[in-house]
């Protein structure tokens, strides 16, 4: 049972590229050869660009290119295999999250297989086995060059390449288990939210956080590595990064850390299927989006259809995973990039001094304090056009169309409730990052405050110049609503526009530099001139309305 289960596994996991899912029909040798091509060559490129990375932190820790020849020293080899190794689990992680997810909980054929007479326990092998063999997809892009670029610097040995790829086998186990464990946390997030989109959403979030944060801790850990190597093995020692140390310890072989790196993996995979076994039947028999209720008498109150609109244009924005990341990611840069900006502010500030204040030798030029202002609100604008929420708003509503059209609201009233979710989702967060902007590089209060209008003023444009392209040419045939998104022109001519604004507007940037007094009048200009095009092509909107 457990091999039909696993044959099931991996041809639901390759179906989508042996069965053409548009026309239903299996696809020709030639085209899976292509794929083959395809994904080898993916694979070998990430391969090749992780063993430049290894490559550089072995040869710097072998002395640097200055010392050509020099073998990388045998009590640096553990801390090479422990920095591939958080590169490793970062891969896994990002590719096992999903797919536990998606293998584990998701499937329709859940409470199928349960109602057979089949073990719950070979159900639940099948799919962590067919997550494990995804993740050992990922991961080996790593191991490989890892191993490679380790006996080009230090030589060949056979105890390295047999304890190592026990680590990595470990390791790959430790992977499962933490993705098993995220995996649980967003099925039972689905559970208690009865959304399956909402937890698309908050994974691909939580995702591109992780990526970016284990991103800016590879480069802190490597700068780490390259600085000091001895400071690195104290720290990697004394800090949760044991673990790594474990694993590039017991790669590069010591058996004292090989036999700790086994038992913390041990220990993970013992907790997950613990977790697991005892929570896999509740979870995937839970009815999701069916809520107990229990009635309660209460006052009824009545909404207003603007109001009833701006809700609806709102879940729809929140609770769409395709429309919210493809549409909105703009909105979540303003807002981490203030945050970034209030925890380097003391930084910040010394740079823009000494851009300000240059000195050494030969000739420089001080960038003027008025340059500040202008420069923020061209990069604000060009992100607000990037930020296309409204440009697929009326394809979004398809077939559905004429049932908007027949409400009992004004051709205003719905545009209105369209631009009002843009400029909630695009202005606010860009009004928050120019005034974050302005307190932490000291524009000044006049400044500050016409840079706040001047980005509501940028998204209003990019949400109208929006309205005005769907209006005039809508989406509205599509069988996916991803279609309507990804695939809208609408939504590229708004970004290309972005480069078109913020290019005019940009030559305020020299002229402030050179002519810091017409800083104000130039920011109040700006924002005249956008919140003008925005009430033109908000009313070219409204009359094509009506057309469609």
């Amino acid at each position: 049972m457990l091999k039909v289960l696993l044959k099931k596994q991996m041809y639901e996991m390759l179906s989508g590229i042996l069965t053409n899912r548009r026309t239903g029909k299996r696809r020709s040798a030639g085209a899976l050869a292509g794929f083959a091509i395809l994904f080898a060559f993916a694979g070998i490129s990430m391969s090749f660009g992780f063993g430049a990375l290894y490559l550089l932190t072995a040869t710097t820790l072998a002395g640097g290119p200055d010392v050509p020849g020099q073998l990388l020293p045998v009590e640096y080899g553990g801390l090479y295999f422990a920095f591939t190794g958080i590169i490793t689990l970062m891969l896994g992680i990002i590719g096992g999250m999903f797919t536990t997810y998606s293998i584990l909980y998701m499937p329709r054929d859940n409470e199928l297989l349960l109602s057979m007479p089949v073990k719950p326990s070979v159900i639940l092998a099948s799919r962590m086995l067919s997550v494990y063999l995804m993740i050992v997809i990922y991961t080996v892009l790593s191991y490989v060059p890892a191993v490679a670029v380790f006996f080009i610097s230090s030589g060949f040995r056979t105890d390295v390449l047999l304890m190592s790829l026990v680590m990595y086998i470990a390791m790959t186990f430790f992977v499962l288990a933490l993705s098993c464990f995220l995996g649980w946390l967003l099925a039972l997030i689905a559970a208690k939210l009865g959304s399956k989109k909402v937890v698309t959403v908050v994974s691909v979030l939580v995702t591109a956080f992780a990526y970016y944060f284990f991103y800016f801790g590879r480069n802190q850990v490597m700068k780490l590595i390259t600085d000091d190597p001895a400071n690195a093995v104290r720290v990697f020692r004394t800090t949760p990064l044991l673990v790594f140390f474990s694993y590039g310890e017991g790669s590069g072989g010591s058996w004292l850390y090989f036999l700790i790196f086994l038992g913390i993996v041990a220990a993970s995979m013992s907790l997950a299927m613990l977790l697991l076994s005892g929570s896999f039947i509740a979870l995937v028999t839970t009815r999701k989006g069916r809520k107990k209720k229990v009635y309660v008498a209460r006052t009824a109150r009545t909404n207003s259809a603007l109001g009833a609109l701006f809700r609806r244009e709102i879940k729809r924005f929140v609770t769409d995973p395709g429309y919210f990341i493809n549409s909105g990611f703009g909105s979540i840069v303003f807002i981490v990039a203030a945050v970034i900006a209030a925890f380097n502010t003391p930084g910040l500030r010394s740079l823009i001094a000494s851009m300000q204040n240059p000195a050494g030798e030969g000739p420089s030029v001080a960038i003027s304090p008025a340059m500040l202002p202008v420069t923020v609100l061209s990069a604000t604008a060009l992100v607000l056009f990037w930020t296309p929420i409204s440009a697929s708003s009326v394809s979004l509503e398809g077939n559905r169309l004429w049932i908007l059209k027949t409400m009992p609201v004004s051709t205003t009233g719905i545009l209105a409730m369209k631009l009002a979710v843009h400029e909630l989702f695009a202005g606010i967060p860009a009004a928050i990052f120019v005034t974050a902007a302005g307190i932490i590089l000291e524009m000044g209060v006049l400044p500050t405050v016409l840079l706040c209008v001047a980005a509501l003023s940028f998204a209003a444009l990019a949400g109208s110049f929006g309205l005005m392209l769907e209006t005039h040419n809508p989406k509205l045939d599509w069988t996916d609503e991803n279609v309507a998104i990804k695939q809208n022109y609408n939504v590229l001519f708004v970004m290309l526009a972005g480069f078109g604004i913020t290019t005019l507007f940009g030559a305020f940037i020299p002229i402030c530099m050179f002519f810091p007094v017409v800083l104000i009048p130039a920011l109040v200009f700006q924002a005249a001139v956008a919140a003008g095009l925005s009430v033109l092509f908000f009313r070219i909107s409204a009359r094509l309305w009506e057309t469609l």
